[in-house]
């Protein structure tokens, strides 16, 4: 089943626009308590080739990370660590700490999701929206880490 990318992209606006009517309504009760007070930088959203599994993401550090992402990961540097080992170069490209974009969260609970089916899974068969800004739904590329760990990013 072929990935339908302008329905992703449709998908992670959507998302972006859950994420800021979320912050809004969390800053008017603060008594509830609030996981994010202010927005997530980047939202995304990804989806597997092979099986019909979607989720969305947004950016932050991660914790924990899919063996199979993590192995990809480790061939740059360290998780939480900006890359340090086979980057490629980028004239002015910042080198953000790897496992911190959206994109790798959401591909990270892809794979736990198909891990739970025992789907066979390969990073070559996930899929991204292109990333988006939280704050105003503005689009933007991929950094150079998602780029390079993650084959399909845009």
């Amino acid at each position: 089943m072929p990935v339908n990318i302008a329905k992703l992209n449709r998908t992670c606006e959507k998302y972006c626009g859950r994420l800021r009517n979320n912050v809004v309504r969390q800053r008017k009760s603060p008594q509830k308590g609030s996981p994010y007070w202010d927005y997530p930088t980047v939202a995304s959203v990804c989806q597997s080739d092979r099986f019909n599994c979607k989720r969305k993401n947004f950016s932050r550090p991660m914790r924990s990370c899919n063996n199979l992402l993590l192995h990809e990961i480790q061939n740059y540097g360290n998780l939480g660590e900006p890359a340090t080992r086979n980057r490629p170069l980028y004239n002015g490209s910042p080198n953000y700490p790897l496992g911190n974009c959206a994109e790798q969260h959401a591909a990270n609970d892809v794979l736990n999701a198909l891990d739970k089916k025992n789907s066979p899974k390969s990073l070559n068969d996930l899929y991204f929206s292109r990333a988006r800004y939280v704050r105003d739904s503005r689009e933007l590329d991929a950094c150079v880490n998602c780029r390079t760990i993650l084959p399909n990013a845009q």
